[in-house]
Formats: structure tokens, sequence, C-alpha cells
């Protein structure tokens, strides 16, 4: 399915194998959506000085958003990343019980505002998270696999549709924390010394996604997880209209959340499944209770003087080749 429009819906518990990438997802919608919720009006954000943000574009409107990158792995996963200089904090990272959603999500958005990224240990009923001060991406491992980022990242990682595989100097442009996270997920599966591992990399990215340059960008982040193959799953909010109403988030702005499921061939990482998921509001998922109750996302209500949209003046099937 991987058309918008032709879309089977599927439950938010059972859209994703990773419970974390579950889990930022849920985070996404609490907390990101309803921060932005004010501002989107016809599939669009729009600040309050009327100018669209474009596909590719930072939401700098809205204070504190949370960004987050997140490698999930066993309970030797800082050992193994400082073994192949993946990380290179000079103090050792400390972890902190986050034995569930709540105390997860606090972790991270009480650190939203500090660089670096994170490290969760899920393994065996034992959940914990630790703050990283610098990720590296060119240690041992890494230069190993380096030569396969081609190979890593779909045609359409930067916008929906595009079937052309991203030229070398498009790969190049590629953000630092993009690009290590896929380096981290290939370098860091498999047989490494006597273990074998498997480090998944999930990113909320806080970069606007869209159809094409400026066709229904919300401005809220986006949830992606890196895996041993590359690009493993991604999941974003779209405008969709005509819709029934339990399968939006938002129903009265017409937000629906899709996922995509990716595989990696011959030709590289591809789409082979996109599914509209239901089940999840801005509560988190439906019959589950509030969100934490410290660290509540703002009520959404509307804007008392809807703000004019103000598109730029070129045509609905402008592409380009990078964001």
């Amino acid at each position: 399915m991987g058309e918008i429009g032709d879309l089977v819906a599927v439950e938010f518990e059972g859209m994703s194998p990773s419970r974390t990438f579950r889990n930022l997802v849920r985070l996404n919608t609490q907390y990101n959506l309803a921060h932005c919720l004010p501002f989107i009006q016809e599939g669009h954000f729009v600040p309050s000085k009327g100018a669209i943000l474009l596909a590719g574009e930072e939401n700098h409107s809205i204070k504190g958003l949370v960004g987050a990158m997140v490698a999930v792995d066993g309970e030797n996963l800082i050992q193994l990343l400082r073994s192949g200089e993946a990380i290179t904090d000079l103090v050792e990272p400390q972890f902190t019980p986050t034995p569930d959603y709540e105390t997860f999500a606090r972790f991270l958005i009480e650190r939203t505002s500090k660089d670096g990224g994170y490290a969760h240990v899920d393994v065996d009923g034992k959940r914990a998270t630790a703050r990283i001060q610098q990720f590296g991406n060119d240690g041992k491992y890494i230069r190993n696999v380096r030569q396969e980022l081609p190979e890593l990242i779909p045609p359409d990682f930067f916008m929906y549709g595009r079937t052309s595989p991203l030229s070398l100097e498009e790969l190049g442009e590629i953000g630092t924390k993009t690009l290590t996270a896929a380096l981290i997920a290939r370098a860091y599966s498999g047989k490494i010394g006597k273990s074998h591992v498997n480090v998944d990399v999930c990113q909320i990215k806080l970069t606007a996604y869209g159809y094409n340059l400026f066709q229904n960008t919300l401005g809220v982040p986006r949830v992606t997880r890196w895996g041993e193959h590359g690009f493993a799953e991604d999941a974003y909010f779209s405008h969709i209209p005509d819709l029934p109403n339990d399968q939006y988030v938002v129903p009265e702005k017409q937000i629906a959340l899709i996922h995509r499921q990716y595989e990696r061939g011959s030709e590289g990482v591809r789409l082979v499944n996109t599914d509209i998921v239901t089940g999840i509001g801005l509560a988190g998922p439906r019959q589950q209770g509030p969100y934490i109750s410290d660290v509540a996302p703002p009520q959404y209500t509307p804007p008392a003087s809807p703000v004019s949209l103000s598109l730029p003046s070129f045509s609905n099937s402008a592409q380009i080749s990078l964001l």
C-alpha cells in the first residue's frame, strides 16, 4: 500500500515491533503535535508572521519541541558503542530507570534543550535511558560501512513520492544526526567480537515533511527508525480530507498519522508498505488515560483570528532535489 488515499488501518500498538519507536511516536503526538495545532490551517503550518513552513525546514516558530536520537539495544550498549568510538563522552554516561512510557517521555522532555542523544536499554524487562553528550560517526566499525550509505537511505526520505535515488552530492548534505543514526545502526548490527548485536536508532526529526516543497506540510516533527539494513520505518502526520473520523488523530483538523515500512533489496532501501494508524489521540493510545500531568502539552484552542495563508509562487508539481 504505497499510495495515500488507499490505506489500510493499523492499530497503534501493532504498528511496529520497536517499543522505543512507538513511544517516540506517542510523544510526538501528545507533545509536539499538540504544540503545533494552533498554527495548522488547511493542511499547512502557518506561524503568526504568515509565511508558510516549507518541507525540509526546521520549525523554529515554536520553542521547546522535542527532538531526540535514541540508540537502543541490550545492557552492554554503552560499552559496545564506546568500543567502536561511537560514543566520545569524557564522562561515563549514567543510566536512569525509565520503566514505562511516562518516565521515558519525561526524561526526554526535561533534556530537550541539550545537544547529543540518548542510549536506551530495553531487554529482559529492564528499561533505562542515558544522555549521550556526543555520538561519533567516524569510529572503526562505522568506517567499515560508510561506503554502504547510498544503499541505506530511500529516495523518498526527504520528500514524499520521490523515486529517483539520491545523488552523492545530496547524500553529502545529510544532517549530522541523521547520518550518525544510519551509520551506527548499520555498523553495530551482526557479530562484533564475540557478541551478536542489533542496535536500532530511533529519532524524532524536527524538519518538516510533505508531499512536495509546500503541499501538506504540517510543521510537526517526524519519527524514524534505522536498523541493520538501513532505513526501517517512519511515522508522520498528514492532512487527508474525507477519512472516517476514527482514522484521524485530530478529526477537526483532518490530521492522520501515516506509518511506512521499508526493506533493503538489490537497489537499496525502498518503501514496501504504508498504513494509517488508528487508536491514538492527543491523550495517547485511547482508553489508556491522560498524559503526564506535570509536563502536559497545552490544550488546543483555535486562534481568535485566523492567519491568512501566504503560499509560494511555484506550482504544485514543483520538486526539489534536496531539502
